[in-house]
């Protein structure tokens, strides 16, 4: 079932690719005030929200291909999946106890009692990694269950939490001693940082129904909670996931600063066909399916994006097929796209996307053409700390632009390009028409700046990709 599981959110991520992918350009946003900015500053704000869009988009699908440990993204590196749990918590045991056979004056004993009985407590300052560290079993003699705490706290000017407890609760079938028997039964990890940090605290719940000993886990449900400081553009981010034989289902909630909201869902049953939708914060609504074929490692997709009253583009219709690469995990497809407009016109593209592994990580480049002449290339390449973005595009008048971009793991980025009359003017060395540093933020909205004509103009971007430029 978890091979089930993990192909059939692969084949979810032919669903996450068009989101958003490259709606910039096919809007046509009012911008008041921006009737005196000349024509390059408002195709250069236009096309930062494509650039972001594009490989926001994919970043998903990339982390959706790594299967339900990608997807669900629970935040907590020690026990962020049962398997890891279960070897932490067997690790911890052992290190333990060979820690407290060490010093103690005296061997453990064990000693028959009534309820959970505290079989052994140590504490020690861990100065090298610059925290105090508290960890304890207890165990009940009558249910052959344990659970074991690992508290630090006194983190040192190094560290940005302040207190981090993990608890793991284990059958381990009256042998202490022994692993080999023990059933993982749920897992709980509060995380609390300092003041300064713009997350306040994480939570983590994990609840496996019961199975057979020296086997994996097949059913259960998985909480995860992050709540940030007042100042910050999102105050919380909910994901929940449930799975069974038969299926699953995984949802994520978002509530920002501003009381707005937005929540994902996507269902799935065994045999690898699924819904999806989600509700953005804006009133954009995305609806679509899948059809994922576990035998031969192929799948296809139809999505229907609707954005609010009164925008342009109207509506987004994409449908495409993907496969993907058993022996590396990597992603191989196109899909075609359109976009129906307030005046009835439909705009066509072609997309087409390929992963591969380099050096040990992933690069993935898109490429697009639309029915206009336009196109360009998109190379992500994932880093250890987010992933670092370039593309060069050309419009069909010939203008070129080159971009680069940070993309972090939230979906903010820090984005840079430079426009330039054509190609040959930059491979000329030619002085750009124009540039910018636009700063996105996890919904699509963003600002900054573009410069133009010894001008300096200022941009704000809406969550539906509409700009406000300022003279």
């Amino acid at each position: 079932m978890r091979r089930k599981i993990r192909t059939l959110i692969q084949l979810i991520t032919a669903l996450g690719i068009s989101a958003f992918l490259l709606t910039g350009c096919d809007k046509s946003p009012t911008d008041p005030g921006a009737g005196d900015n000349p024509d390059v500053v408002k195709s250069a704000a236009a096309q930062s929200v494509e650039f972001y869009n594009t490989f926001s988009s994919v970043s998903d699908v990339s982390d959706m291909m790594r299967g339900p440990d990608s997807k669900v993204d629970l935040g907590m590196t020690d026990i962020k999946k049962p398997e890891t749990a279960l070897a932490l918590m067997q690790e911890t045991k052992e290190n333990v106890l060979t820690t407290f056979a060490t010093y103690a004056p005296n061997p453990i004993k064990m000693k028959r009692v009534q309820g959970d009985s505290l079989i052994w407590e140590f504490t020690k300052r861990n100065v090298y990694e610059g925290f105090t560290e508290r960890v304890r079993l207890l165990y009940d003699f009558d249910t052959g269950i344990a659970k074991l705490q690992a508290i630090k706290f006194n983190f040192d000017d190094r560290h940005w939490l302040r207190y981090d407890s993990a608890a793991v609760v284990v059958d381990l079938n009256f042998t202490l001693e022994d692993d080999s028997d023990d059933v993982l039964k749920s897992l709980y990890n509060i995380k609390q940082y300092k003041p300064d940090h713009m997350i306040q605290e994480e939570q983590i719940n994990i609840e496996l129904d019961d199975y057979p000993a020296g086997t994996e886990p097949t059913s259960g449900s998985m909480e995860s909670r992050i709540t940030y400081i007042a100042s910050n553009f999102v105050s919380s981010t909910i994901q929940r996931f449930q799975f069974s034989p038969d299926g699953g289902e995984w949802t994520k909630d978002v509530t920002y600063s501003d009381g707005k909201t937005s929540n994902e869902k996507v269902t799935f049953k065994s045999d690898g066909t699924g819904t999806f939708a989600e509700t953005r914060r804006d009133g954009t609504r995305i609806e679509g399916t899948f059809d994922g074929a576990e035998e031969d490692g192929s799948g296809s997709f139809t999505k229907t994006t609707t954005f609010p009253a009164g925008s342009d583009p109207v509506s987004i219709y994409e449908a495409g097929s993907f496969t993907i690469n058993e022996a590396d995990s990597t992603l191989h497809g196109s899909f075609e796209k359109e976009v129906r407009l307030k005046n009835g016109q439909t705009l066509k593209e072609s997309v087409t996307v390929d992963e591969s592994i380099r050096n040990g990580f992933k690069t993935t480049v898109v490429t697009v053409q639309k029915n206009d002449g336009s196109g360009g290339t998109i190379t992500m390449e994932e880093l250890a700390d987010g992933q670092r973005v370039t593309g060069e595009w050309s419009d069909a008048d010939g203008t070129f632009t080159k971009f680069k971009a940070d993309y972090y793991a939230d979906g903010s980025a820090r984005l840079e390009f430079w426009v330039y009359a054509s190609k040959q003017a930059y491979e000329n060395g030619e002085e750009p028409l124009a540039s910018g540093i636009i700063n996105f933020r996890p919904d699509g909205s963003g600002s900054g700046t573009i410069s133009a004509e010894g001008q300096e103009h200022s941009v704000d971007i809406a969550s539906d990709g509409s700009q406000d430029i300022g003279g």
